[in-house]
């Protein structure tokens, strides 16, 4: 993919100088293609990385991990996840717990218990990413 960046960015540069009304591509129109060409690859690199899975486990780690950040600080509480996901539905609960501690150590997500507005009824208690903000210790 990233062989093909380079003959990306001449072929945008080249667009960039026309629509710019120039009969030559100056410096400024190549960067600026550059600069777009290889953002663009190496968003879609992180896409496939994300997505690509060597185990089935890994496979439904990416799964949950994308749809709990999805969620946001809301989070996601298990019967969320299951409706969210066949994957994760078809699971015995031993393969989600082994889920959960791994991305509770690897991408900071954990457990949140919200109680009720009411105050009356269950409390919810959902899966959220929580990410660091630079003031924990990692020790």
């Amino acid at each position: 993919m990233f062989s093909r960046v380079r003959e990306v960015a001449m072929r945008l540069s080249l667009i960039v100088a026309v629509s710019d009304g120039k009969d030559a591509i100056e410096a400024s129109h190549a960067q600026w293609a550059i600069d777009f060409a290889q953002y663009w690859a190496d968003r879609a690199i992180s896409e496939l990385i994300a997505k690509i899975a060597d185990t089935p486990f890994a496979a439904l780690r990416n799964e949950v991990a994308e749809h709990v950040m999805k969620a946001g600080l809301r989070g996601l509480t298990h019967a969320e996840l299951a409706r969210k996901s066949a994957r994760f539905k078809g699971a015995d609960m031993k393969l989600r717990n082994s889920v959960f501690e791994v991305l509770t150590v690897d991408q900071d997500m954990r457990w949140v218990t919200y109680p009720s507005r009411s105050g009356r009824a269950r409390p919810r208690i959902a899966f959220v990413h929580v990410p660091k903000t630079g003031d924990e210790d990692d020790s």
